[in-house]
């Protein structure tokens, strides 16, 4: 193992101090509860949940960038990560946020900590959190593609070279995991109520959904402030001159305020990427192997990561699918 592989296992810290804490506590049902929660989270609001995604599917029949059988083996795969990501975000995610409110509450009392917001109406709260979380968002998902430690999980979700709307499920747990700390610390940090939090996480996933959906749609005018199908399929692109665009994950604004905005709505690219043609583990790379998915970025850098190219000084020459030099 190199030293940037432990690195890499480093990062699976924060579940890892939850798993403790849960262990700790004696409580078997807790333990149980945080591995169900994955998927209860999913089924509880079933009945908006189904007709939501219901609807996705119709949308993407009606509207389609690309005109494919919905039975096919990327949806197949899509699918599969579907099913099985709440199982692992749920022994990840939700460990890590047991162990972040651990600290905000023996820490902090489990008081709002951002001066004079206490006693402010909690709908101003979830705005302000929302936006707020919203624009860590964009910075963190930079740095999932400037920093090739990072990169190594967050390449799993661009494999995908058929875009549908469960290509949002397609994310590596510690991947999932650094989002969810996110949105979840911002929130704690102002005192969101927990029922608050769980109506936000709702809805920024059923976005989510929708931003992936294989659907020829840029929202129109409403697609000026909130990101849609279209802006984020750039992001996606295989179209070296729009790497490292269109990064934000519910609103518009940071890339436009951080010259990252790739505003021609025109444009529905191929998405994906492809492996480096020297690579001998080329055969372990694309969406089919779920299991390589998971082990890959624990493994040796120089034969199985991929560097995208940089926010800042990147070109239309620059390419994914080059071993990074370093890994940070």
């Amino acid at each position: 193992m190199t030293r940037s592989d432990g690195r890499a296992l480093l990062l699976l810290g924060p579940g890892v101090v939850g798993w403790l804490l849960l262990a700790r506590s004696g409580n078997v049902h807790l333990l149980t509860d945080t591995l169900a929660s994955g998927y209860a989270g999913l089924i509880k609001p079933w009945k908006p949940f189904v007709a939501i995604i219901t609807a996705l599917l119709v949308w993407e029949k009606l509207r389609p960038v690309e005109v494919r059988s919905p039975v096919n083996a990327s949806a197949g795969e899509d699918l599969w990560w579907f099913v099985s990501a709440p199982l692992f975000n749920a022994a990840l995610s939700f460990a890590a946020m047991l162990a972040v409110d651990t600290i905000y509450t023996r820490l902090l009392g489990g008081h709002v900590v951002i001066p004079g917001m206490v006693g402010w109406p909690w709908i101003l709260r979830a705005i302000i959190g929302f936006v707020l979380s919203d624009m860590l968002f964009y910075w963190s998902h930079v740095a999932r593609h400037r920093i090739p430690l990072l990169w190594r999980f967050h390449s799993i979700h661009h494999e995908q070279s058929s875009m549908s709307m469960l290509t949002s499920s397609r994310n590596h747990p510690v991947d999932a995991m650094l989002s969810v700390l996110t949105i979840f610390t911002v929130f704690r940090l102002i005192g969101l109520p927990n029922d608050v939090g769980v109506v936000a996480a709702f809805a920024i996933g059923i976005h989510s959904y929708a931003v992936h959906a294989n659907v020829r749609s840029s929202f129109g005018l409403v697609g000026r402030f909130v990101i849609s199908p279209q802006w984020h399929r750039v992001h996606h692109s295989t179209n070296p001159a729009h790497f490292d665009r269109n990064f934000g994950g519910n609103l518009t604004i940071w890339d436009h305020l951080f010259g990252t905005a790739l505003k021609d709505t025109t444009l529905y690219p191929a998405t994906g990427f492809k492996p480096n043609a020297s690579d001998a583990d080329a055969r372990l790379y694309g969406p089919r192997h779920f299991g390589a998915s998971l082990t890959r970025p624990f493994r040796n850098p120089t034969a199985t990561i991929f560097a995208t190219s940089r926010v800042s000084g990147s070109s239309s020459t620059a390419t994914r699918g080059i071993p990074p030099t370093s890994i940070v």
